[in-house]
């Protein structure tokens, strides 16, 4: 019996043209009617996953949000489940500094982002990105409070090796952790931060146990979280790694995944 249902976005729900089909959003409407809780568990910030959040209705079923690669996790149902953790840079310019000089950043705070430069690489990447939540790194100098910085996006051509050493180098020195999603792009967040602690802090309040828990999800970042569930399902676009630790391997992420998998255990 599935008690909880969680949801990556980027490549398991989302299409490649970031939309929700009308297959996987009427398969993920209905088990919430049928009782069960629905967790978005995403590397979005919590504005960015917002329009998806209202999509699947999960204010209204009393479901969940895990955003910022698990950094943060707000319970709709109840504030006391909600959990946040944040990234603490002793020398916040200093440090920053240090990674601006070999790599394009964004950092992500609770409310806003900021990017390093106008880099034409930069700027592809921000072009599919319909929010205004964006700014510049000029903005950033008149912020005051950088305490509750969630996660840095590190962006590059090309990661070297001697560019993932820098960032290892970068984390370790800060108790930070890091995640390579592909050649170009890296996510940090504050050390042991995955998807998996806010949904097993998640459980533990309401009680639930792993075997109650399903996980569907596509990416590196994904993987704490479909080890802890008693049911891990990977859409076909995953990558080998992923693939390996699943329970069921769905359809891919452009052809209702979500729907096939619901369909084929509920």
């Amino acid at each position: 019996m599935c008690k909880i249902f969680c949801v990556d976005l980027d490549g398991t729900l989302l299409s490649w043209r970031k939309k929700i089909s009308k297959k996987d959003l009427n398969a993920l409407i209905t088990v919430q009617q049928n009782g069960t809780k629905v967790l978005i568990c995403t590397g979005k910030s919590e504005l960015s996953a917002q329009k998806y959040v209202d999509l699947l209705c999960l204010k209204k079923f009393l479901g969940g949000l895990i955003c910022f690669n698990g950094a943060k996790l707000l319970d709709y149902n109840n504030f006391q489940a909600s959990y946040k953790s944040y990234i603490n840079l002793n020398n916040f310019w200093d440090q920053i500094n240090k990674l601006k000089k070999n790599f394009y950043l964004i950092l992500y705070f609770e409310d806003k982002a900021f990017f390093s430069s106008n880099n034409f690489f930069l700027k592809k990447f921000l072009s599919w990105k319909t929010n205004n939540l964006f700014f510049s790194f000029k903005k950033l100098k008149n912020q005051k409070n950088f305490s509750n910085l969630m996660k840095i996006l590190i962006l590059s051509p090309h990661l070297s090796k001697k560019k993932k050493n820098i960032l290892k180098e970068f984390s370790k020195n800060n108790n930070l952790t890091f995640i390579f999603n592909n050649y170009f792009s890296c996510e940090i967040n504050n050390l042991n931060v995955n998807k998996k602690v806010p949904l097993s802090i998640y459980c533990d309040f309401y009680k639930i146990e792993k075997k109650h828990v399903f996980a569907c999800g596509n990416g590196k970042n994904d993987l704490e979280m479909l080890k802890y569930a008693g049911t891990s399902i990977v859409t076909k676009n995953a990558s080998k790694e992923v693939k390996k630790i699943a329970s069921f391997v769905t359809l891919s992420n452009n052809n209702s995944g979500v729907a096939h998998a619901i369909k084929t255990f509920f």
